[in-house]
């Protein structure tokens, strides 16, 4: 049987509000596998957050919110032809990438 971590701000195996706390928690099923499990709350996020084979983060819906944090701006979430579009709402674009305010921004490096 895998096994399931909790991250939560107030309560969990794994407590904060950061991906510090959600890539601890990735960080002890790595090797095993099993499910890294954000409970409700926001997370401001400056990194990425690496998953391990065989584990799988998840949510709790619309009340898990991860978020980047201040001039963040993740290639993490999704990648297409029209460019990057990043958790805190910016969009990387072909050409550009954000600036300090998470709006996109030209004059950054190439996605």
């Amino acid at each position: 049987m895998k096994r399931t971590i909790t991250v939560g701000v107030e309560a969990g195996d794994v407590r904060g509000n950061d991906n510090r706390a959600i890539q601890i928690a990735v960080d002890a099923l790595a090797g095993t596998g099993g499910t890294v499990e954000v409970l409700p709350g926001e997370y401001i996020c400056d990194g990425a957050i690496y998953l391990a084979s065989g584990v799988r983060l998840v949510g709790s819906g619309e009340r898990t919110v991860l978020r980047n944090a201040p001039g963040v701006c993740s290639e993490l979430l999704t990648t297409t032809s029209a460019g990057t579009f990043c958790a805190g709402g910016c969009r990387r674009g072909r050409s550009g990438g954000c600036d300090a305010s998470g709006t996109a921004s030209s004059a950054s490096r190439s996605a």
